[in-house]
């Protein structure tokens, strides 16, 4: 009878493991929520949108791309990092949600090390420091010289403190010796209509949103502000050019899913996600909006996250900058 028992439970306890490594092995037998924590019609969203279809093919399975923004993508963030660990809710995170807001918020509901595994990253992208095109100045060099000229005076706005073009735009007024008004905003679309009607003297935006303005004739890049990425359009000159070194504000995105999800489920959405940034169409999408694909492994991902997340933070207390 004790043997018949013990056989019972070994049954049962091989047959909950066997259930759980098949529905592993399963993955995905149902819709994935792709979560961007920011507004329809962003940049992001746009990546996020180009991108699905060609994950969930190699996924065979469908998914949703679902916008949740607030608070800086931090909402979205947030309701992800409470969600179930089982790969069917993954995350569109930056380096403003995972590496800005904990500097910057002094209660986050999440944190980004302990609550998220990186799957892969998606691009980079370089950010552009632009005037009204009906504004006299014409260089970088001749917008310093009036920096200095008129100090604390010249306004730039923002999607809101502590984003990244805020610390960009402290981080280049510490570089330069010269002191600017930042004007936090809920949205960029608020900024431009500001800047091109004269409310503000300046913004800094990345290339994903600037490539139309600048293209278009409506805003003149004065710089690049990334060292690493290619300046777009590529006359643009770097901050070097005004002897300005060691100068490096650039964006990313990637991938992040709940931490305890199973590692079957991360490999293939790493698989999947990396093999769709390298087909063609997706990187020549990418390139005419500014971007750079970066498809990395799942510990490539791991290792970059450790070095720039603190970097971010730094800066964001270097900047003075916080939320609440």
């Amino acid at each position: 009878m004790r043997f018949s028992r013990l056989l019972f439970s070994f049954v049962l306890a091989t047959s909950a493991l066997t259930g759980t490594a098949l529905a592993q092995d399963d993955y995905p037998s149902r819709p994935i929520t792709w979560v961007v924590p920011f507004g329809a019609g962003g940049g992001l969203d746009a990546v996020a949108r180009l991108l699905a279809p060609k994950v969930a093919s190699k996924l065979g399975q469908s998914i949703v791309v679902e916008n949740r923004p607030g608070a800086g993508g931090t909402i979205g963030v947030a309701s992800v990092a409470t969600a179930k660990a089982d790969g069917y809710t993954i995350v569109h995170g930056t380096n403003g949600t995972q590496g800005v807001a904990p500097a910057l918020y002094s209660k986050l509901a999440y944190d980004p090390n302990r609550d998220f595994i990186g799957v892969t990253r998606l691009s980079s992208v370089g950010f552009l420091l632009m005037v009204p095109s009906t504004s006299p100045i014409l260089s970088l060099q001749q917008f310093i010289a009036d920096l200095k000229a008129h100090p604390n005076t010249r306004t730039f706005g923002t999607s809101g403190n502590g984003s990244i073009p805020h610390i960009a735009g402290e981080a280049f007024a510490a570089a330069t010796g010269t002191t600017v008004r930042h004007i936090p905003y809920k949205a960029v679309p608020a900024v431009l209509n500001d800047v091109l009607g004269g409310r503000l003297d300046f913004m800094i935006d990345s290339t994903t949103n600037s490539y139309a303005l600048v293209m278009g004739g409506r805003m003149r890049a004065l710089a690049v502000l990334t060292s690493s990425a290619q300046a777009f359009p590529p006359e643009v000159p770097t901050l070097a050019t005004a002897g300005i070194r060691n100068f490096d504000v650039s964006g990313w995105d990637a991938i992040f899913v709940p931490a305890a999800t199973p590692r079957t489920a991360v490999d293939k959405l790493n698989r999947a996600i990396t093999e769709a940034l390298k087909d063609p169409e997706i990187t020549k999408a990418f390139q005419e909006r500014g971007l750079t694909p970066v498809p990395t492994s799942i510990d490539q991902t791991a290792d970059f996250l450790k070095l720039d997340l603190p970097r971010w933070a730094e800066a964001t207390r270097r900047a003075g900058a916080k939320a609440d």
